[in-house]
């Protein structure tokens, strides 16, 4: 059964917990591993991983909002969060580690994580809702 774009932004409780779980998990165990391996990086690794989560938030929060407009305004107003969000993920990052507070590698591993876990969560959830 095929499900328009429209009702794709707008899933299911059970999506939403399942991408909950896999996140939680993933990011459970991400820290666990970078901790056995240098148990000072793993905070750096959880903010990294937390940056990730909270910036896809914001691009599913984007998506919707852009969804509920009419097709000229939608782009301009996505384009505009998009670059915005860029900016201060950007901005973070950057006073993050040239303060010397955070290491630049397991907070990139971090982000990475979690976007590759978010996206592969989605795409199993929808999945499994269209079966």
């Amino acid at each position: 059964m095929a499900t328009s774009a429209l009702n794709r932004l707008n899933p299911t409780p059970g999506t939403l917990y399942r991408m909950a779980g896999f996140n939680m998990a993933a990011g459970a165990v991400g820290t666990g591993v970078t901790a056995l391996v240098d148990g000072s990086l793993a905070p750096d690794f959880a903010a990294g991983y937390l940056m990730g989560v909270l910036n896809l938030v914001w691009l599913f929060i984007i998506a919707r909002r852009a969804m509920r407009l009419p097709a000229f305004a939608a782009g301009r107003i996505v384009a505009r969060n998009y670059y915005i969000r860029f900016l201060l993920t950007a901005v973070v990052l950057i006073l993050l580690i040239t303060r010397g507070i955070m290491e630049p590698w397991p907070m990139v591993a971090g982000l990475s994580t979690a976007i590759f876990v978010s996206i592969g969560a989605m795409v199993l959830s929808i999945q499994a809702e269209e079966e």
